[in-house]
């Protein structure tokens, strides 16, 4: 399965674009659900609107972002491609610069995490979590790399009422921050790391 690359921007440098740093390149620019080509229309842009860009993806034939606009007061979200988009090579400069995490690294982080269980097996035993668990823990890692990451949360939070077990922590956190709540996600992985050290996710936790 193919996996496509978030970048997350960093709110200081989200926070400190001008308005006409990075915008919509042409009229009538179609900003859409999803990165196909074929994806729901959201909104027609103009050109010039403002454009806070969220995170980007690659893996596409066109490298896309997804973006939110103020269109009449109101800010919407969706995705637009590279090619929509007018001043993204200072964008990039910045983001070069500044601290980044892929959800590669992200959900690598969380796929290390030992559950309970296993920590408090003895030496040499491979406890782990139940099967049920596990099976929703696969479903979610699925979903996110699909890009599925509120549905991926829905099935992972009725779980962590039952356990509050770090690798289901973990995983929601990868969950939430994906869904672009980013608070909900260090809540998740602090508590992670308080049940269970882990420097993946600490190093994942400290540069988002």
């Amino acid at each position: 399965m193919g996996l496509l690359l978030a970048l997350l921007i960093a709110i200081s440098l989200m926070n400190g674009q001008t308005s006409g740093a990075v915008s919509v390149k042409e009229d009538s620019t179609a900003l859409r659900s999803g990165c196909a080509a074929d994806a729901p229309i959201v909104q027609q842009l103009t050109a010039g609107a403002p454009v806070k860009l969220r995170f980007a993806l690659s893996g596409e034939k066109v490298p896309c972002y997804k973006v939110a606009v103020e269109v009449g007061g109101r800010q919407i979200e969706g995705y637009l491609p590279a090619t929509a988009i007018a001043g993204l090579d200072s964008f990039d400069k910045g983001r070069k610069e500044a601290a980044w995490v892929t959800v590669n690294e992200a959900l690598a982080a969380a796929r290390n995490a030992a559950s309970i269980e296993a920590l408090k097996a003895p030496e040499g035993a491979r406890s782990t979590l139940p099967p049920s668990a596990r099976v929703i823990l696969a479903q979610a890692d699925q979903l996110i790399e699909a890009n599925q990451p509120g549905k991926a949360l829905a099935i992972l939070e009725p779980e962590i009422q039952k356990r509050r077990d770090p690798a289901l922590l973990s995983m929601a956190g990868v969950a939430a921050w994906r869904a672009d709540e980013a608070k909900r996600a260090l809540e998740f992985w602090r508590e992670s790391l308080d049940l269970a050290p882990n420097p993946d996710i600490e190093k994942v936790y400290h540069r988002v």
